[in-house]
């Protein structure tokens, strides 16, 4: 009986999370994502947090007034805030989902945090998938168009090494995708052929 009221309690929460996530996808304005961020910050995690910040993208798109941009100022610290607290528990995906809302809002999270995002992501980087890297260099290029590289205000070394490091995985997937295509035999068919053409 114990173990069925855990079961039932850990199904609980899970319907709540997908809840949260869906009334933050489906919020009409800043003021609603800063209502529910008020009234569910305290359980929000890294799917909640990417999933304002991209809404706040979408509903800035249809609603350039200076109050909805003042709201998402006051908004925007707070999520960063919140994303520091469960960034240690971030993998690769998350890290670079978050970072592509960054790049959709083309807004710079505060100084501190794009270095704590891009470091962490560095950590998670043997586990990444290809897409993640992508998405996360698409992130840098759109928060830096028309700015310059500086303006995003991480150390040149940092970024230095997420570049090298981001190109030697994608070499090595190169390499890798490449090696078994040329040390596989050919077909039986095709050897056939090739043998009756050396006989000719």
């Amino acid at each position: 009986a114990a173990g069925d009221e855990g079961h039932a309690s850990i199904d609980k929460e899970e319907a709540a999370a997908r809840q949260l996530t869906h009334n933050i996808a489906n919020a009409d304005s800043v003021y609603q994502l800063a209502e529910i961020f008020s009234a569910h910050s305290s359980v929000m995690d890294m799917i909640h947090i990417t999933a304002c910040i991209t809404r706040m993208s979408k509903v800035l798109g249809t609603s350039l007034s200076a109050a909805s941009q003042a709201a998402a100022a006051s908004l925007l610290p707070l999520l960063g805030g919140k994303l520091l607290q469960v960034l240690p528990n971030a993998n690769a995906r998350g890290i670079a989902n978050v970072l592509w809302g960054y790049g959709r809002l083309r807004n710079l999270p505060q100084s501190e945090l794009l270095p704590e995002l891009l470091k962490a992501f560095l950590q998670q980087l043997p586990t990444a998938a290809f897409r993640d890297s992508a998405v996360v260099l698409w992130s840098l290029a759109r928060l830096t168009e028309g700015q310059g590289i500086a303006a995003v205000g991480v150390a040149p070394d940092l970024l230095s090494q997420l570049g090298r490091q981001v190109l030697d995985q994608l070499a090595a997937a190169a390499a890798a995708a490449m090696e078994p295509q040329g040390s596989q035999p050919p077909p039986p068919a095709a050897a056939a052929q090739q043998q009756q053409q050396y006989a000719g």
